[in-house]
């Protein structure tokens, strides 16, 4: 692959983890202070992050994960798989209102 369909693939994928994280977010009912308040993040920095401006800090994440029932995979591969069952519904009900967030699975996140 070239270094440009490289810096293109990343891209895209950035886009997509950020698409769920807005997906998270809204399924939690938290908002973005709440999540700089309990992880330390600063509110500007979760912004940059569900704007797809960089892919959101491992530690961040791998906390949310521990914290709700979430999985790497949700954030990184777009699936349910793992994904602790009271969550699901409500990731399916957010995902129907952030587009692009599962785009090769039609738009709904994957249960493998």
């Amino acid at each position: 692959m070239s270094r440009t369909r490289d810096s293109v693939s990343r891209q895209l994928h950035m886009q997509q983890v950020s698409r769920r994280l807005r997906v998270a977010q809204t399924a939690l009912g938290a908002r973005g202070k709440d999540w700089a308040e309990t992880y330390g993040e600063g509110e500007s920095t979760i912004a940059n992050w569900k704007a797809g401006d960089n892919y959101p800090n491992p530690w961040f994440l791998t906390r949310l994960c521990e914290d709700t029932g979430l999985t790497m995979d949700f954030f990184y591969r777009g699936s349910l798989a793992g994904v602790a069952e009271r969550l699901v519904k409500p990731l399916r009900q957010a995902a129907a209102t952030v587009p692009g967030a599962f785009p090769s699975l039609g738009e709904s996140p994957s249960n493998t």
